[in-house]
């Protein structure tokens, strides 16, 4: 080895020290080389390192001109008045507002002179940055720019502020840095946003003795930002301004010239080591061996930089430079042909033997604030706004961060502490949309296409894939940068766990401080978008994983094995879910219940059994519970990242006492912290001791690393990652409702535009002077609503040309068909393994509650979210299989008894209404085992008791929802929505998508959904109904319960709203009890609507008289629909009052929809007995009969729906009733003005007013109603449906007029319906048939005396029942019959003892469930679309 040549390459020639100064030998020239020589180069180079040409004591200096104050400028928190909710971090340099507005300034003034600082914007809300004078005075409703001595900028309201205010430079965004900049000798300010001028914001600023400006910046709640004052090189200087702190030059000098020296000194190491591995090693005979001599040149160089490798500037501006310098690849020329270069921070490249000597000679301490700077340096600098498309300064940090990990003991120190903190790898991992301008450059306004403004939709298509394709390198890049962090190869099994192990816990513990959030204990730190792009490269890497390692290992067969998460993981305590709850309840609870199953799994000495044994370890829960109130009073004082970590604790504050015996039992040896001891044995390194003693040491399973992956994916999206696509989602339907807008705005003004011409050519046959005038007036009005038109569409297709742009990135980047593609891998696999675990029988309850609640959100994403072109339906072949999967799993476990967690089962209802409201979903189900299929319409045809049978109920109804009467689509015409107009099926389709959504679930997407009817399921609904005799009676009972609560509920609340609408004093009615009203309409729709289902396609059920309860299901029903009919349709009446009133919360009330069904469910009942109009009648059919001589039927009710009733009809007080009747009977009102022009023939004898004066028909006006409004739901033949049905009831009334009006005596004292026609013994009471009957199924007393009744014997002494020996009615609730409505006088009504009857008919009645099963509605905190208790259990 010559040294001469090594020592001058190493110092480039620099050293002017001699080797060999005398002439000794042997022994003295020994020791001559190792003492006094290297002695020599350290004092040669603190020669050097001191002569610069700059001043060594800036701090002995006088004052800067034009700047009063410290040295080191940083904000002043010791000012009087600090605001100390204000988050301020170490260096005095971020901050975070805790309050409503914030304003903290520097402790630096200037009074003349051009300076200038920067900000980095940490979020994007409301603050205002800029320069305040001492006189300022700032509150919680004023910052800097609201005071006379103040000027600032807010860029999210583009507004600069100085008392007055005027718009100002463009929105900024998150990662934006801010030039603020001043000239106090011209007297201006002006900005720059990422280096690019915004223009002078103020000029004549006030001057003058006394006078100087302080930079100032003010903060809303949470906001945050990082300023620069010159502590650190600006990341876009300006010229001709200075920075408010000057640049340590010395510090600098001497940096680059010690960087220099020691980049060569690893160059040099790093070539020696190839050499020497590449030939056979040989012996030293000289003065020292090449090792020695370089690790006494690395310690003399790294004494002298330690110190200055802890400031920021000197890192930022020289160690960077000189990293950067090194990531470079080198060919590996002393090896074979074929060896690899060798890669930028390994151990054997000059990166990494940079690090290494690092490691080596630097104090633990001292190394770990290097790297803390270096991160953030990186952090910061990738947090930029991207200023083009090629993202090159956002590749060159991940490819620099990729290299640093390279070095093993960087790598796991990164890992271990900081890395997953702050967010700082899910940042790294986050590809940020380029700005604005940018983006218009790649589509300006002629390429960008929508519905609404049109275009070439190939021109845009092709811009995203552009965008996809200046995007795809980064992600390959960050893609590389996991791969290089989940090295398996660098950890031993005797003290050093591998960088993946450690990578796995570090992102378990990150996901599950995340998932706190759903137990309402803080808000998550992680950004959705974030969140979203972390996942997905999570679930990308585990891919790849899984096809390299896992799959070439248990594909035996040599087929793809299709990836499963081992079921064992979910019990055995391998994967640790601090704060989840299990779907069949607590872990607690399950391990001792279940005991001998996990015996007989896991084996009687598994560790996770050993804590059975114990008791319950209350002690640790109260403690956990305290650190949580211990972080809520640390909120106060202290930062998010304190309230973080504290309630980290308190979630995972219960240790595993498996983990804890294990690590009392067995000892890590050297886990002592201050011990230098590093994992692989070096010293100077990081103490392993967290991670060895937490996780274990050596490698880690490759198939374990995967499922555990794919597990923290699947808690963190459902925490986190599905936000975001909950926000790309309303995007696009914002885009869709905007695209309608400007299509109705396009229509509108092409038929106003064709009318007025028509009128233009129909004016000119007139006279010449006035043809002139007139035409000049019309060219006028033509220009001028051209004009007005065109103003309203530029103001939308300017905001669709945003969102189309937003939309471009999110389409190829944010969530692309890439990402799309790991969501489905995604959902395959939970479905997967679901499958597999359902088949552990018992231990199925042991799964995890996220992989339950996850299936509706993930399903949502792939079969609808994920698409962004607009429609209702997408192509989903390629999906085929997961849906099927989806399918076959959903309706085996709907109703499974496994399933404890009321938060999973309505996961369970809502991830298949997801699946139902797309056409191959239904398909999917029609395709599913026949064992499954059988499952589910047995589960959804339990009890509507005691479980969420109005969502299930609503399931039912999309197997029907095309075949029903006028029931074509989910979502009912409005009372004000255009029914003849042929696009109104279409219109508004955005705006319904989102108004469904909330912040954590993708929304009700049934509000839209078209109809897709299941012929299949309607015939297994209805062979189950009519195998099954008892279930279905059962079944039939328990919804004509739910109807009876649900309409007489509803009714009674639209009575409170009439009564409050009429009273004299301004009363406003509560927006819940409108909810809560609206809620039970829509309960009576769909549960008339699932009796309609039933009664179509299983009519056995109710036409054979000999089924048992056939008479009093039918007799129910009957009186249900008519009861419906005629509250909605006889006047007077609430529902018309209400109706009047056009309540907005109550806009889903509509005639149509209820009408609709309570026609649908007539029809059905008499679709066998309709005949021809010229059919001999002999005889009256038994439900026609049933219809006719209820008195609460009316063929007025029937003739209300075609737009005009016929047959006469009074009210009780004789004044013209309200609603739709014949023009013969409103003759004498005006149908424009509703004013009536002669007296009413309905007035009262002796009643104020003389013949021919007008009178006002009192607000509100009257809606009017008629089926045939509502072409696009009621087809024509339907109309001729209901008045064939009229017509056929009519007919048959004839046949009864001999029938003798029966006196109220007579009557059943139950229903006032029938008459008495059955008596009780031994009390001998009396009531109809069908009541008793019904009344018997609940209880065995009579309703009068409360006696027990052992027998009831009709009219003509046969018994109906006794005690003895009468079977036991099916186990259903049975509530009394609604309310009956008020009585109006028709030529077959009894006039007598009206009010009588109708008083006892209420008492009777009921509209509430009885005391066993009612429930206020005053418990419902918050309306969620579902009753809080109704009869017999949750809708």
């Amino acid at each position: 080895m010559d040294l001469a040549a090594t020592v001058a390459n190493i110092f480039d020639g620099d050293c002017t020290v001699a080797i060999g100064g005398g002439k000794k030998t042997g022994e003295q020239e020994r020791q001559f080389v190792l003492s006094e020589f290297i002695a020599e180069i350290g004092l040669w180079l603190d020669e050097k390192l001191n002569d610069h040409p700059f001043d060594p004591l800036p701090s002995n200096a006088g004052p800067v001109e034009g700047r009063l104050g410290p040295l080191r400028t940083v904000f002043d928190v010791t000012e009087e008045g600090f605001d100390t909710n204000l988050l301020i971090s170490k260096d005095k340099l971020t901050l975070q507002s805790q309050n409503a507005f914030s304003t903290v300034k520097a402790n630096c003034c200037v009074y003349s002179g051009r300076w200038m600082y920067e900000v980095q914007l940490r979020s994007k809300g409301v603050m205002q940055i800029g320069w305040c004078s001492a006189h300022c005075k700032f509150t919680q409703d004023t910052g800097v720019g609201d005071t006379r001595y103040s000027y600032g900028l807010d860029g999210s309201k583009q507004r600069i502020w100085h008392v007055y205010t005027q718009k100002y430079g463009p929105f900024w965004r998150s990662g934006d840095i801010f030039g603020v900049c001043v000239d106090m000798d011209a007297g201006r300010i002006e900005y720059y946003r990422n280096g690019a001028p915004l223009g002078e914001a103020f000029k004549d600023i006030e001057r003058g003795p006394g006078l100087a400006l302080y930079p100032a910046v003010s903060l809303a709640f949470n906001d945050s930002l990082t300023a620069n004052f010159g502590g650190s090189p600006f990341k876009h200087p300006v010229e001709r301004y200075k920075p408010l702190q000057e640049a340590p030059a010395v510090a600098l000098y001497q940096a680059d010239c010690l960087l220099k020296y020691l980049v060569n000194l690893s160059g040099a190491i790093s070539q020696h080591a190839r050499v020497s591995n590449g030939s056979q090693k040989t012996s030293h005979t000289g003065l020292v061996t090449p090792e020695s001599m370089y690790m006494l040149l690395a310690a003399c160089l790294i004494e002298r930089i330690a110190p200055l490798l802890g400031n920021s500037y000197v890192v930022e501006d020289k160690v960077f430079s000189y990293i950067r310098g090194m990531c470079v690849l080198r060919s590996n020329s002393h090896g074979s042909k074929n060896e690899a270069p060798t890669q930028p921070g390994a151990p054997e490249s000059t990166l990494g033997t940079f690090l290494t000597l690092l490691w080596t000679y630097l104090e633990l301490e001292e190394m770990k604030l290097f790297l803390k700077k270096l991160l953030n340096y990186l952090a910061n600098t990738y947090k930029e706004t991207p200023v083009d498309l090629e993202y090159e300064k956002q590749r060159k940090i991940i490819v620099i961060l990729t290299c640093v990990c390279n070095h093993p003991a960087t790598r796991k120190y990164l890992l271990e502490y900081k890395f997953f903190k702050k967010n700082c790898l899910p940042l790294f991992l986050y590809t940020k949309p380029p700005d604005e301008s940018t983006l218009e450059q790649l589509l300006p306004d002629d390429h960008i296409w929508t519905e609404g403004l049109g275009g070439s939709r190939e021109t845009y298509l092709a811009a995203c894939e552009r965008l996809k394709a200046h995007t795809s390198v980064l992600y390959t890049l960050q893609k590389n940068l996991i791969h290089i962090l989940m090295n398996n190869h660098d950890g031993n099994e005797a003290n050093s766990p591998s960088s993946r192990r450690i990578f796995v816990a570090k992102v378990r513990k990150f996901v599950m401080e995340n998932n706190v959030e759903l137990r309402g204990l803080y808000s998550s730190t992680t950004q959705p978008a974030i969140g979203l792009s972390f996942l997905c490269t999570l679930l990308d890497v585990a891919k790849t994983l899984w096809e390299e390692e896992c799959d070439r290992e248990r594909g035996l067969d040599g087929k793809t094995v299709p990836p499963t998460i081992d079921c064992r993981f979910f019990y055995d305590g391998t994967f640790k879910y601090s704060n989840l709850d299990r779907i069949g309840g607590v872990l607690s609870y399950l391990r001792k219940h279940f005991r001998t199953q996990l015996i007989e799994r896991l084996g009687a000495d598994h560790p996770s059994l050993a804590s059975v044994d114990q008791p319950s370890d209350l002690r640790s829960e109260i403690a956990a519970f305290n650190v949580f109130l211990d972080s809520a009073m640390f909120l106060v004082s202290g930062g998010p990242s304190t309230a973080y970590s504290l309630v980290s604790r308190a979630a995972n504050s219960i240790p595993d006492r498996h983990q804890q015996s294990s690590q009392q039992h067995h000892p890590m040896p050297g886990m002592d912290e201050g011990h230098s001891t590093t994992a692989t044995g070096q010293p100077g390194q990081p103490s392993p001791k967290c991670t060895a003693g937490a996780i274990g040491c050596g490698q880690l399973d490759p198939y374990r690393a995967v499922c555990e992956l794919l597990d923290c994916c699947v808690i963190f999206y459902n925490a986190v990652a599905h936000k975001y696509v909950v926000m790309i989602a309303d995007l696009r339907d914002n885009i869709t409702h905007l695209s309608d807008i400007l299509l109705e705005t396009k229509s509108n003004c092409d038929e106003v535009m064709h009318n007025l011409e028509a009128l233009k050519r129909c004016s000119i046959g007139g006279s010449s002077g006035t043809s002139l005038q007139g035409q000049k007036s019309h060219e006028e009005l033509l220009n001028e609503l051209e004009a007005r038109f065109g103003q309203r569409k530029s103001i939308f297709a300017k905001r669709s040309m945003e969102l189309a742009r937003k939309q471009a990135w999110y389409r190829s980047v944010a969530l692309g068909t890439h990402r799309r593609g790991l969501l489905c891998w995604l959902l395959g696999i939970i479905f997967e393994t679901l499958h597999t675990f359902s088949a552990e029988e018992i231990l199925f309850a042991f799964l995890p509650e996220t992989y339950i609640n996850v299936t509706p959100i993930l399903l949502d994403t792939v079969l609808d979210f994920s698409f962004h072109d607009t429609a209702i339906q997408h192509e989903l072949a390629g999906d085929a299989e997961l849906i099927l999967s989806s399918a076959n799993f959903l309706a085996k476990h709907l109703a499974d008894p496994r399933v404890i967690l009321a938060s999973c089962k309505d996961a369970l209802i809502q991830a298949l209404g997801s699946l139902t409201c797309h056409e191959a979903g239904i398909r999917a189900l029609e395709s599913a085992t026949a064992e499954n299929q059988l499952a589910l319409v047995r589960a959804l045809l339990r009890p509507y008791e005691n479980r969420a049978w109005g969502q299930s109920n609503w399931l039912l109804l999309r197997f029907w929802l095309g075949d029903g009467f006028a029931y074509r689509e989910s979502r009912p015409p409005c009372v004000w929505q255009a029914g003849k107009d042929p696009s109104a099926t279409q219109r508004s389709l955005g705006l319904y998508r989102s108004r469904a959504k909330n912040g954590s679930h993708t929304g009700l997407l049934h509000l839209i959904a078209p109809a897709c009817p299941s012929k299949h399921f309607q015939r297994l609904i209805s062979e189950t109904l009519s195998k099954d005799e008892p279930y279905c009676t059962t079944f039939l009972n328990s919804v004509l319960s739910q109807l009876n609560w649900a309409f007489s509920e509803f009714i009674h609340i639209l009575q409170d709203i009439q009564n409050i609408s009429q009273r004299d004093e301004q009363l406003v009615i509560e927006t819940k009890q409108l909810k809560i009203c609206s809620m039970c309409f829509e309960l009576t729709v769909s549960l008339m609507r699932a009796l309609e289902m039933i009664v179509t396609i299983t009519p056995s059920l109710l036409q054979d008289a000999a089924r048992a309860n056939s008479e009093i299901i039918l007799s129910r029903i009957c009186q249900l629909a008519i009861q419906v009919l005629s509250r909605v349709t006889v006047p007077p009446g609430c529902f018309q009052h209400v109706m009047d009133l056009c309540l907005p919360d109550l806009s889903n009330v509509t005639h149509f929809a209820i009408i609709s069904a309570a026609i649908g469910m007539l029809l059905a009942l008499m679709r066998h007995e309709l005949g021809s109009s010229t059919e001999c009648i002999t005889k009256i059919p038994r439900i026609s009969k049933y219809l006719l001589t209820d008195t609460s039927f009316h063929i007025a009710s029937l003739e209300y729906a075609l737009g005009e009733v016929k047959t006469p009809i009074t009210n009780s007080d004789g004044e013209a009733p309200r609603g739709n009747f014949d023009p013969k009977m409103r003759a004498h009102i005006d149908p424009l003005t509703n004013e009536v022009r002669v007296p009413s023939p309905f007035r009262k004898a002796g009643g104020g007013g003389s013949v021919g004066m007008k009178e006002i028909i009192p607000d509100p006006p009257i809606i009017k109603f008629n089926m045939a409004d509502y072409p696009n739901h009621v087809l024509p033949h339907e109309v001729g449906q209901i008045e064939r049905l009229i017509e056929t009831l009519q007919l048959r009334q004839t046949l009864l007029s001999e029938i003798t009006i029966l006196s109220e005596d007579s009557l059943c004292p139950i229903c006032y319906a029938k008459s008495n026609s059955a008596s009780f013994d031994p009390c001998q009471h009396q009531s109809c048939e069908t009541c008793i009957m019904q009344h018997l199924m609940n209880s065995k007393q009579c309703f009068y005396c409360k006696i027990l009744i052992i027998r009831v014997t009709r009219q003509d002494g046969a018994i109906i029942y006794e005690a003895c020996n009468t079977p036991p009615a099916p186990p259903a609730l049975v509530l009394p019959r609604m309310q009956v409505s008020p009585m109006v006088f028709t030529s077959s009504t009894p006039t007598t003892s009206t009010m009588d009857a109708e008083e006892r008919s209420s008492e009777a009645s009921t509209t509430t469930p009885p005391p066993e099963v009612a429930t206020s509605l005053s418990t419902i905190d918050d309306f969620d679309g579902t009753a809080a208790s109704p009869p017999g259990g949750n809708t």
